[in-house]
Order: C-alpha cells, then structure tokens, then sequence
C-alpha cells in the first residue's frame, strides 16, 4: 500500500503499450506496467494512442492509484474525444476516487518535460507518431500517423525471422538470439558480416516513422514566421520512440531539409516517461490546483463543469 499526502497530486499516464502513476512529488512512477494485462485479456484499452475499451481503461485507473488520492492528475492523449474526458470524470468522482481531477494533452505535457512552453513536438508513442506546435502553453496545430512502436518493433523484429537467407547466415542467428536480451545489437556500431547490413534493416524497418516526420511541414507552415524560427529551434521528441537509435540524427536530416531557411535544433532526452514527467512538472507549480475540478464542482454543476472549465490548453 502506498499514500499520498494531502499536497501531492498523482499523475496517471495510460497509453498503448504501458501505463505510468505516481507521484508530483517523484521524478519517476511509483506503478508501471503493461496495458494489456490478464484482467483485460491481455489487450490494452487503448489503440492508436487512443481510448478504445473505456471500462478496461478505466479499471487500471482505478486499481493502481493511491485509495486517498486527493489530487488527480489526468494525462489525456491530444488526439482523444472531448466525450471521453466526460466519461472518466464521471467514473472518478462517483466511484469517489479524488477530490480533485485536472485533464491535459499529452501533447503539451511532452512540451513541459524538457522545460518548454513554445514547441514543435514529435511524439513517438507506442500506438502512434504524433506532431504538434505548442505555442505559449497551447497546441495549435496537431497531425497524427496511425503507426507507432509497437507496430515498427514487431516489423522490426520479423524482418530477420521473414528473410531465410537472413537466418541461415551465422549473424542472422545470433541476432535472433540476442535481440530479446539488448535491443541495441541492432546499431550498426555492433555490426557483423553478414548478407544484410545493420543499418539497412534499421532504415527499412522504420520507413514509416520517417516518413511520417514529412507532415512536420504542413503543421508548421500554419505557423507565422515569427513562430516558425521560434518553434524549429525547439524541436523535442518524445515518447518510447525517442530510444530508437539514430531517431535524433534522422529527425534532424529531414528537418534541414524540409526547412533549408530556418535552423533547426532538436532535443532528445531518451525516456519513456515524458508525458508523465510533464505531468509532474504542471502539478509542482503552486497555481496547478486553482485549475482542478473539485468534488464540490461536480455536485454543483455535473459534467457541464466541463464546459465552465473549459480551459484552451485542454482542448
């Protein structure tokens, strides 16, 4: 059993391959897991970066945050319907699971957890590539590939296991081998000879991530031109995607291309745990709470606080 006290909020991140709750106070979650677990018969109520099996969704919120949570912190994917938030909303505070619940992007939240609140954010996800343009703490532009990690790691993986001249090779085999044990057998740094290069099954596997960054250009070309060279040098790249190897030099090549006039600079902190860390980053400023939904807030007005509520950043 774990408590939280009366001050810390607890942030929840569920996403497609795993789920991250915590604490404020906690750089790191206190719960992390799979999404797909035996209760759910081992697939994950979200797909594609979004909400598809409401009731299994709402079961890992409900057995894995603190039972005297005072202070909720909800971590919503950008691209997920208004009418969800109304639903959880409705869940938590009838099953009195908080006093308090705030929602916010995802989007946004991988903005905060490299400190920025002007940004041209790439979120690689498990069930999704995502871009959005986060401007003075709004996202104002957001486009979406239905292709995330999990589909390029299972790609990835049956790459070599597909190709029979690939196995019968003394690499092949040792690949296989070793992939479960260190993913990173897969940077050419580590190459052998072989009938098939490192580096071209690592490009050929992740074509579609790459070529999903080309949609950078028509979210960013909404932008100003003020906006743009303020946005291009703060481009951040989140999500589990940010552990793939070479992802920030690829990233970084398709940019200058694409922007030739603008320079362009990109941050990657490897980790799993940005939109999390976001979230952890919003609850520590003091003013966070001003913006909850209270208990007294919903017996007043039900989910019409929704819309009185109805902050620009969560949108």
């Amino acid at each position: 059993m774990f408590v939280a006290n009366d001050s810390s909020t607890v942030v929840v991140d569920i996403g497609t391959e795993t789920y991250k709750i915590g604490y404020s106070d906690n750089g790191t979650p206190t719960r992390f897991g799979s999404s797909a677990n035996i209760k759910n018969n081992y697939t994950s109520p979200v797909q594609n970066s979004t909400i598809v099996d409401l009731s299994s969704y709402l079961n890992i919120l409900k057995n894995n945050i603190p039972e005297d949570t005072s202070y909720l912190f909800v971590a919503e994917n950008t691209f997920e319907p208004l009418e969800t938030r109304s639903q959880i909303l409705k869940f938590v505070m009838e099953e009195n699971l908080c006093n308090s619940v705030l929602f916010m992007k995802s989007g946004l939240l991988d903005a905060f957890s490299y400190g920025r609140h002007n940004a041209l954010v790439l979120s690689i996800n498990g069930g999704s590539i995502q871009i959005c343009t986060v401007v003075d703490g709004i996202i104002t532009n957001r486009k979406m590939v239905n292709v995330g990690c999990l589909s390029l790691t299972k790609k990835f993986v049956r790459t070599p296991e597909e190709s029979t001249t690939f196995m019968d090779s003394e690499y092949g085999r040792m690949a296989k081998e070793e992939f479960y044990a260190d993913f990173k057998i897969f940077k050419t740094s580590r190459s052998r000879e072989g009938d098939s290069s490192l580096e071209g099954i690592f490009k050929t596997s992740h074509s579609e991530l790459l070529k999903a960054l080309e949609m950078v250009k028509d979210v960013v070309n909404l932008l100003t031109e003020d906006k743009k060279d303020l946005l291009l040098s703060n481009v951040v790249i989140a999500g589990s995607g940010s552990c793939i190897p070479f992802i920030g030099f690829e990233v970084e090549k398709i940019l200058n291309n694409l922007f030739k006039n603008y320079k362009t600079r990109i941050y990657l902190r490897e980790s799993r745990f940005h939109t999390f860390s976001g979230g952890v980053v919003y609850s520590n400023i003091k003013t966070s709470k001003l913006f909850h939904i209270s208990k007294l807030d919903y017996q007043e007005f039900g989910l019409s606080v929704l819309d009185r509520k109805n902050y620009a950043w969560t949108m």
